[in-house]
């Protein structure tokens, strides 16, 4: 069997108690590599077997962004009334085609 304390080196021993013998997952992983918590001496082992020792699921930290952070970006982009945009009518097509010789 394949654990992922045999690719990884953790600095951080809560990391190392829940995740030395489980799978980890990736947005995890990442965010304990960013922080400096982990360290993958040999990528390219890690690499070949990371299907066997990560988890690409959905975590609760993807859920809290989507709603913390990308759904308020979404709203705050959106037009103020939902079809303002559109009450302008499209100029005359012979506009548009003025600079195209026919």
């Amino acid at each position: 069997m394949t654990y992922l304390s045999q690719f990884v080196v953790f600095k951080n021993a809560c990391l190392a108690e829940r995740y030395a013998t489980r799978t980890m997952p990736m947005a995890t992983l990442l965010e304990a590599y960013l922080d400096g918590d982990v360290e993958i001496p040999d990528i390219d082992a890690f690499l070949d077997v990371r299907q066997d020792v990560v988890a690409f699921t959905l975590t609760a930290d993807h859920v809290r962004f989507l709603v913390t952070r990308m759904l308020p970006e979404w709203a705050h982009t959106l037009p103020e009334s939902g079809r303002a945009h559109r009450a302008r009518p499209l100029r005359p097509r012979k506009r548009l085609l003025r600079g195209i010789p026919r």
